[in-house]
């Protein structure tokens, strides 16, 4: 399956042969099939009008051959294109919509999977929220939905699924403690936050599914350096970042090594502190060229997708006189190109995931332009604090604060959101 694998550029002259037999053969459900790919394709390059139109055409046809799962997916992959583009409420109001049909047609994965998806933005709706109220309310709204999911999950007995629901249940209380100035009430969502990430690790730990297992470690550093228990956020990071290597997520060795730097900075060890940023700052450096080098590529692929897909459309007003017994012969050759067509909603859901980390990246990179000014007095301060205890690291420090100045957010932010940001992903 290219379109799963990530390969769009292989994917789409497949796409389009499919697009074509299904327009030779009036396969109405091939063609929408076929439009809901594009949909996806134009999604994954930023290009949200195109996206939103071929998913409306798919949606349309699927309606009226009363493809329901089909229906219930279009509504998805559309608040997936609002949700990506910033439109709360039309996600919201087509993600329900998806979520009621597949509720109609007892399609349990798809309707988890939405809970997620609705559960996600709930998330993104507290965030935005200016006052304590709205905050607690979107966090209490986003936990009912993560619940719902936890419990579909653990009646088909989906061990993956059901460990990044604890994940998100987990990271909900983490956030939530934040919000509390009561001691006792703050700890006990952090405790309530380490129980399900440890539930989550217990699950990817049984299965072997080391994918998601630094993801999971990074979390629970994160909790603890919370809680100021440090030497237990030093052990967790550390494994953390040694299984981010073991399976080359170079987001989450950036994490882990943002999350020492932080950890040693707060033991007062500078050199140590100074180093991990080093290594942080320099993962960081190489995501960011990987990101330019795909979005050049990208730039390239919609150009040529577009001359393809002008180019194709005249081929298929010749191809239209062919005649039957040629149209039959195509039908047994091709035939197994339907089998190669991804249409789920459940892939659609792990790439708003994936986008949901490109969108907060650039997020975090315009807030860094805001805190410049308020982190250069903090660098003076630990500048002096630094002089008076380790003469010896004065030129390595010095280094340190200019590298600072182009941080990226504070440390709670990366340890609480950009950490949530590779859930479901």
């Amino acid at each position: 399956m290219l379109y799963m694998q990530g390969n769009l550029k292989e994917a789409i002259p497949y796409n389009n042969e499919a697009r074509d037999l299904s327009l030779k053969l009036s396969y109405k459900r091939g063609l929408a099939n076929a439009y809901n790919n594009y949909g996806n394709i134009y999604n994954n390059q930023g290009n949200y009008p195109e996206a939103l139109k071929n998913h409306f055409n798919s949606l349309k046809i699927r309606e009226e051959i009363g493809y329901k799962r089909g229906v219930a997916a279009s509504y998805c992959a559309i608040g997936n294109v609002y949700a990506n583009q910033g439109s709360i409420e039309e996600a919201e109001i087509n993600y329900k919509k998806g979520l009621e049909i597949f509720r109609e047609i007892n399609e349990e994965i798809g309707l988890a999977d939405t809970y997620v998806a609705l559960g996600i933005l709930s998330e993104d709706q507290a965030e935005s929220e200016t006052e304590m109220p709205g905050k607690k309310a979107g966090l209490q709204k986003a936990l009912s939905y993560y619940i719902a999911s936890l419990n579909v999950y653990v009646a088909i007995a989906d061990s993956q699924r059901l460990a990044l629901s604890y994940n998100n249940i987990g990271n909900v209380y983490d956030v939530e403690a934040s919000l509390f100035t009561n001691k006792d009430s703050m700890n006990s969502r952090y405790e309530l936050a380490l129980k399900y990430q440890k539930m989550a690790m217990e699950i990817q730990e049984n299965t072997g599914n080391d994918q998601d297992l630094p993801l999971t470690y990074n979390n629970i550093a994160g909790i603890y350096l919370e809680q100021k228990k440090y030497p237990d956020a030093i052990v967790w990071t550390f494994k953390g970042l040694a299984m981010a290597r073991i399976v080359n997520s170079l987001l989450d060795v950036q994490i882990a090594e943002k999350g020492l730097s932080d950890i040693y900075l707060k033991l007062n060890e500078p050199q140590k502190a100074f180093d991990h940023y080093v290594a942080y700052i320099n993962i960081r450096d190489s995501i960011f060229n990987e990101e330019n080098t795909r979005q050049t590529v990208k730039s390239q692929m919609q150009y040529e997708f577009g001359k393809k897909q002008a180019a194709d459309s005249v081929k298929v007003a010749d191809d239209r006189k062919i005649t039957d017994a040629q149209l039959a012969q195509e039908q047994t050759q091709r035939y197994a190109l339907y089998g190669g067509l991804l249409l789920t909603f459940i892939f659609a859901l792990f790439m708003f995931n994936r986008f949901r980390v490109t969108r907060r990246q650039k997020e975090l990179i315009e807030i860094q332009k805001h805190q410049v000014e308020k982190a250069k007095d903090i660098v003076v301060h630990q500048k002096l604090l630094i002089e008076e205890k380790q003469k010896e690291v004065m030129d390595s420090i010095h280094y340190a604060q200019k590298i600072q100045r182009a941080l990226l957010p504070t440390e709670k932010y990366i340890i609480k959101n950009l950490t949530r940001l590779q859930n479901n992903s």
